[in-house]
């Protein structure tokens, strides 16, 4: 295992994020609230030393704008080697009304604080300064090995049918038992932090107040292949697009059938309630005609350059509500084109492989270089593969679906439209609204 320098390069992170003008009136601030995780390892190659990283960081942010107080989070969810030149950063709101500048220029000081941050590390490191190296942990015993078993037997049991459960520890059974007691620790290790990290995840989604054996009222019965195929087939029709789709049964490929038909029941109830959730929010979203003008001038630059023109074409035409309509289906479609790029750039760095983080109880992480991770990355990706949550979001699944509705009507208009009659006027008549 190479040596770590976590805890000092976290503070020396802590201090570059620290009071950060994100825009005119709201700056960062490294409170208790504020999050680093992760890990920094220092690795050798012909006589060179240099950093390799995998970091998230949860931030604080406040201001006072036009008199009003607002504050919120800049979540890192990736801070890597990697990732460096294309580093993901979401700036959220949690209070009163984010001025409009806040997503671009905030995201672009962040992204300076970090890669001065990863400069001076790898110049500290290259320079062969003095650093105050991570303690080494307690190696791992017998009796702390077997209670880790024991724990992820029991951890397994409570997520899974019996069946299932049984064939799960089973594989870990199998995946350890070759492993010295270390590797074995490390491994069991692992497995907890993950299965409590995906029980926090589904707290804070609502997920238990969401599970209908909560609410007394059984989950649908699994009653054979027959109806799992039928299952299959309703499913394909409500989400359309062969990349989810794609990765949806990629999901299920590792899974007996009575998980992949709990998979798919989840996926099928999202997507019959996404359609509700969305109407419902459209409609409580009151913007300004300024709002308006504001938030379309920042996505206009994001949609495809050859439907440019008729987009704004489109724009030009239409009134306050239909502008309203625009805006928040062009909202979803760059959402949905972003979370196509994020998904692209994790599996590109995933891999590459990252270097093991080992941390009793926390979050695994992963690193490049050296056969050793090479092989902590299949095992990874084999317990995500067959434990992890369906990989489509409510918001994603919904927004696609009202994607390709807006974008069948206004292809119906155009078709339909007469030759002195624009493409909104046809709309219009399309919808019965006049």
């Amino acid at each position: 295992m190479p040596p770590t320098i976590t805890k000092w390069a976290s503070e020396l992170l802590a201090d570059a994020l620290d009071a950060l003008q994100l825009c005119n009136g709201v700056t960062t601030e490294w409170t208790e609230q504020a999050v680093v995780g992760g890990e920094v390892s220092v690795f050798e190659r012909k006589g060179k030393k240099y950093p390799v990283y995998s970091l998230e960081v949860v931030l604080p942010w406040s201001g006072l704008v036009d008199g009003a107080s607002c504050a919120g989070v800049v979540r890192l969810p990736d801070i890597s080697l990697e990732m460096l030149d294309d580093l993901e950063v979401s700036i959220e709101s949690t209070e009163g009304a984010a001025p409009a500048l806040l997503q671009t220029e905030g995201g672009v000081v962040v992204q300076s604080a970090v890669r001065a941050w990863a400069a001076a590390v790898r110049k500290v490191i290259a320079d062969d300064g003095e650093i105050p190296w991570d303690e080494a942990e307690p190696p791992y015993t017998e009796k702390e090995v077997r209670n880790l078993l024991i724990e992820a037997r029991q951890a397994i049991a409570e997520r899974f049918s019996p069946e299932s459960a049984e064939e799960q520890f089973g594989e870990l059974e199998r995946e350890i038992a070759d492993k010295d007691l270390q590797e074995a620790g490390r491994v069991l290790t692992e497995v907890a932090a993950y299965l409590q990290e995906t029980d926090l995840q589904e707290a804070e989604q609502g997920g238990m107040d969401d599970d209908p054996r909560e609410l007394g009222e059984p989950l649908e019965p699994y009653s054979g292949p027959e109806a799992l195929e039928q299952l299959w087939l309703d499913v394909c029709k409500l989400v359309r697009n062969e990349e989810d789709l794609g990765l949806l049964e990629e999901e299920m490929g590792d899974k007996p059938p009575e998980e992949q038909w709990k998979v798919l029941l989840d996926v099928r109830d999202h997507y019959l309630s996404g359609e509700e959730e969305e109407q419902e929010a459209f409609e409580q979203w009151e913007p300004t005609d300024k709002d308006l003008e504001e938030e379309w001038g920042e996505l206009r630059s994001q949609v495809p350059v050859d439907d440019v023109a008729e987009v704004q074409r489109n724009w030009d035409e239409a009134n306050a509500v239909t502008r309203k309509a625009i805006v928040w289906d062009v909202r979803l479609f760059v959402e949905e084109q972003n979370e196509v790029k994020r998904r692209a750039a994790e599996e590109s760095y995933g891999d590459a492989g990252r270097s093991e983080m080992r941390q009793r109880g926390g979050k695994a992480r992963r690193g490049p270089d050296g056969d050793e991770e090479d092989e902590d990355d299949r095992r990874a990706r084999a317990r995500r593969s067959r434990q992890r949550p369906c990989c489509m979001s409510r918001a994603t699944m919904a927004g696609m679906a009202l994607v390709c509705l807006a974008s069948t009507l206004v292809l119906a208009a155009v078709a339909l439209a007469g030759e002195d009659e624009s493409t909104l006027s046809s709309l219009t008549h399309l919808l019965h609204l006049r």
